[in-house]
């Protein structure tokens, strides 16, 4: 029976009686669809690897996927789990080749969720193409103009100090190439041990490892978005199961996957060598959600423990849970997130909640909608904001900070640049008294290591 046997057999029943038979008779007849190829709606195609219960497993995919959730090519059918419940994904059978796709392919898989977006998500992407277009690779040499001074003994509260290193990591994840990254950090003067970069031209995806000077903190750190990549790895209302439990951002994670088992390996090796030593994690866009997703799985995959992560630094991090995932992480370590927000920072609003509401209805009548809201994690407002002055103002009342983000919708896109971040931090650490006397480069000159 090929693909096209497949769908027409699908056509001559309802998909819900076609799916509860799947679910009692899964082995009867579905070893055919072995070596066939299956699109699963708004990830890609994928070849079946091997069929076992109810569960396809697809070459690619870590995860296996109900078998009842199959749909016609065009995905006019609802998908249903085989008690008769909606499946959060579609999936087509389809012929051709598996390999990767076409920019236009790309596009052409996301239509069918585009009824989710609103007119201004549209407005938001071309600022958003903008902001990714003007932010530039860090060269190797800016880390020179750096402070990299942490406290350590305030990994419990937030604090400037933390808050601008967690920054300037951020900054280091953009060096271009990653490779450099060790060779800087290590250098004398600036005292870094273990370093090691990662990069994934499969999905992307650059990200280092690095153990403090002083021997008490890990610091794990993904570059956010760069020029000429979408600033956000896919706008549309997608979901996928999260290790912790509940659901996160399909794309936030897929960014993840690219190098989490080869930061697991140094990670697991970094702890063994340094067993008091906390997690710092840090990022900026993309790279915030990233590192918010990766410590999340690791939690969730038993990697690390909660009480191994000290700090969490999130600059101009987009939402990427659901609620019960936002809650389950909140639950472990919120109170040692610092969630940053610069003024009307546009990245900080998507995806867009006018979507996710559009979501929650349209799941009530379509499988691939998740029904729930994307939410950020942490406190309810951002613990964390400067407003259009760089001035640090999270003890102001939400009022006043929502005010601020309507008046300087002008905004957006400027606000989300990582630099204009480090320039709040700095005024922040000047307004504290705790701004350091001298960067590296200063502190190379004066021997003062």
């Amino acid at each position: 029976m090929d693909a096209n046997a497949v769908r027409q057999h699908i056509e001559k029943e309802p998909i819900n009686q076609w799916a509860q038979r799947l679910g009692v008779t899964a082995t009867t007849g579905h070893d055919q669809l072995i070596g066939q190829t299956l699109r699963i709606h708004g990830k890609g195609a994928f070849e079946v690897n091997r069929i076992e219960g109810s569960e396809i497993y697809l070459n690619g995919k870590e995860r296996p996927i109900p078998i009842s959730v199959l749909t016609d090519e065009n995905g006019e059918y609802s998908a249903w789990k085989a008690d008769g419940s909606r499946f959060a994904a579609r999936v087509n059978v389809v012929t051709g080749n598996s390999g990767a796709r076409s920019q236009e392919d790309r596009q052409h898989s996301r239509k069918p969720r585009q009824s989710t977006s609103s007119k201004r998500q549209l407005e938001h992407l071309e600022q958003l193409n903008k902001a990714g277009a003007e932010i530039p690779a860090t060269d190797v040499k800016e880390i020179n103009h750096m402070f990299l001074v942490r406290n350590p003994d305030a990994l419990h509260r937030t604090d400037p100090l933390n808050v601008v290193f967690g920054f300037e990591m951020a900054k280091i994840a953009y060096v271009d190439p990653t490779g450099k990254v060790p060779k800087a950090l290590e250098q004398p003067g600036i005292g870094f041990k273990e370093v090691r970069a990662f990069d994934s031209k499969k999905t992307d995806t650059q990200a280092f490892i690095a153990v403090t000077p002083d021997e008490k903190g890990i610091v794990i750190a993904f570059r956010g978005t760069t020029p000429g990549k979408d600033i956000l790895t896919d706008l549309s209302v997608s979901f996928d199961d999260f290790a912790l439990g509940g659901q996160a951002h399909e794309g936030f994670q897929d960014y993840v996957r690219g190098v989490k088992k080869l930061i697991y390996e140094h990670l697991e090796k970094v702890m063994r060598l340094y067993p008091d030593a906390k997690i710092f994690g840090a990022g900026h866009s993309l790279g915030a959600a990233a590192i918010v997703n990766f410590i999340g799985t690791a939690l969730g995959e038993g990697v690390i423990e909660a009480a191994q992560v000290g700090r969490v630094v999130l600059a101009g991090c987009p939402r990427g849970f659901d609620r019960e995932a936002a809650r389950l992480f909140n639950k472990l370590i919120r109170a040692r997130v610092d969630r940053c927000v610069n003024a009307s920072d546009i990245v900080t609003k998507l995806p867009a909640l006018l979507a996710s509401v559009v979501a929650s209805l349209l799941a009530l009548f379509q499988s691939d909608a998740h029904p729930g809201f994307y939410k950020h994690i942490g406190t309810f407002a951002p613990n964390v904001f400067f407003d259009d002055k760089r001035r640090e103002t999270s003890e102001r009342s939400w009022v006043y900070r929502i005010w601020e983000r309507i008046r300087s919708l002008k905004g957006q896109a400027t606000d989300h640049f990582l630099d204009n971040y480090l320039k709040c931090g700095h005024r922040w650490l000047e307004e504290k008294g705790q701004l350091p006397d001298e960067n590296v480069s200063q502190r190379l000159a004066s021997g003062a290591y």
